[in-house]
């Protein structure tokens, strides 16, 4: 499970940052893919990863999901409805990693 904050903006400006996922048959989805949704499921709440940015919906989407991100201890991955997989994050590693939430909004 990895999550792209990309430092590059698309021709009209926005970061498209986005989520990767290596499935355990080492099929590579991601959430900018047609057909498929990535949702984390994180403290009983479902964030489902946008497939673009520069919309209020998906920026909105986008926020709440790494803003919250950062907090979980575990979450759950599902691709198109399906679970994907279980993830533990070590609190140090995740504060590290995600210490600069700005550089992977999309204001």
């Amino acid at each position: 499970f990895t999550i792209n904050c990309t430092g590059n903006p698309d021709q009209n400006g926005f970061y498209q940052h986005s989520v990767f996922l290596t499935l355990a048959d080492d099929k590579m989805v991601s959430s900018h893919d047609d057909d498929t949704t990535i949702t984390v499921v994180m403290d009983h709440q479902q964030y489902i990863i946008p497939s673009s940015l520069g919309w209020r919906n998906g920026d909105n989407a986008w926020f709440d999901f790494i803003s919250n991100i950062s907090e979980a201890g575990q979450f759950d991955v599902y691709v198109n409805d399906h679970k994907a997989g279980t993830f533990t994050a070590d609190r140090k590693n995740t504060e590290k990693v995600l210490s600069t939430l700005g550089d992977c909004s999309n204001d």
